[in-house]
């Protein structure tokens, strides 16, 4: 019942350097990723995520479920994606004897904009109750503490990245923001 299967991402620029690891979720903390440590023979893993850098996907299955979302444009578009698999009663699998090269770019603005705005957005729409409480808490905490910490290293952008993408979220803009693109 296996929909998708993503390969071990390794950095471009040093390909000793892993990029993604198999990995589980946790909902009521803001959807924040645990990796898998627990080491599988065959290096198979069935894994609540899988990165969309490289992925092995059933069409019928992508047919039943969905396309990425173009209103997040990017970040979090293969979380979705892998929850609406796994909703949907299917599995992903990690397979770590398989490696594909992967040319990450730097994290700036560009990601703490999106990767804000995306992941309040999951949490709004996948949580509810306590759950979704708890899952704002934590991840609002947790974002603030890194935005402080930006700050006092003059990483400025970085800062008001995250801070526009929360901005972004409250007002309803979704898709492409053209400014993070010029």
């Amino acid at each position: 019942n296996v929909a998708a299967v993503s390969p071990a991402l390794v950095s471009r620029q040093s390909t000793s350097e892993r990029v993604n690891y198999p990995t589980e979720i946790a909902p009521c903390r803001g959807f924040q990723g645990r990796r898998i440590t627990e080491s599988q023979s065959d290096g198979i893993y069935y894994v609540d995520f899988l990165s969309g850098a490289a992925l092995l996907l059933d069409t019928d299955v992508l047919n039943e479920v969905g396309l990425l979302r173009e209103d997040f444009f990017l970040y979090a578009d293969d979380l979705d994606m892998s929850l609406r698999i796994k909703d949907a009663g299917y599995e992903l699998c990690y397979d770590d004897s398989v490696t594909v090269e992967h040319d990450a770019s730097p994290r700036g603005s560009l990601s703490t904009y999106y990767g804000t705005r995306n992941r309040l957005i999951l949490i709004t729409e996948y949580l509810s109750g306590l759950c979704r409480v708890s899952s704002l808490f934590w991840y609002l905490s947790t974002r603030l503490i890194h935005i402080c910490y930006w700050m006092s290293q003059s990483n400025h952008s970085k800062a008001f990245g995250a801070i526009e993408g929360g901005i972004d979220f409250i007002r309803g803009f979704r898709g492409k923001k053209s400014k993070y693109h010029e």
